[in-house]
């Protein structure tokens, strides 16, 4: 029997690893000491490299 939810299924890693991208250096830049400014920029920027990684990844794909 096929599984009814691939695609939600197939869309949770890219999700997480996108969500670890956005999150990880900005709490490592909390750690470090860094002013609040740094965090914030460093999601910024993270955030639409990462969605667009996994866009190009899901374009060539096909």
């Amino acid at each position: 029997m096929a599984d009814p939810e691939p695609i939600p299924k197939a869309a949770v890693p890219p999700a997480v690893a996108v969500a670890g991208q956005v999150g990880r250096p900005p709490a490592a830049a909390v750690r470090a000491g860094a002013c609040r400014r740094q965090p914030a920029l460093s999601a910024a920027v993270n955030l639409p490299l990462g969605v667009l990684v996994i866009t190009l990844k899901m374009v060539l794909r096909t």
